[in-house]
């Protein structure tokens, strides 16, 4: 949610839904196109400088995910991960 507020300049929504049995997922929509860097599986992502206000996100959730990915939806993306399992 904080990117799509911070980097976005149109609506954004979060969806919280049960995947299956022992998962969450949790997506964020927002009408921008543009796929984060660091969502392919082959991407590894530097850790941010120490002093750094940014750049934590993706990596924390690509550590802490069982899933995660992004694609077009509905003139916008979603970037979603699940975790649980």
């Amino acid at each position: 949610m904080a990117n799509a507020h911070l980097h976005t300049t149109g609506p954004y929504a979060l969806r919280v839904r049960a995947a299956e049995a022992g998962l969450l997922r949790v997506g964020v929509w927002d009408t921008d196109p543009w796929v984060p860097r660091g969502l392919t599986d082959a991407m590894v992502l530097d850790a941010p400088p120490d002093d750094s206000e940014n750049g934590r996100g993706l990596p924390l959730v690509r550590a802490c995910a069982s899933a995660w990915g992004a694609g077009a939806v509905g003139g916008g993306k979603s970037v979603w991960a699940e975790c649980g399992g």
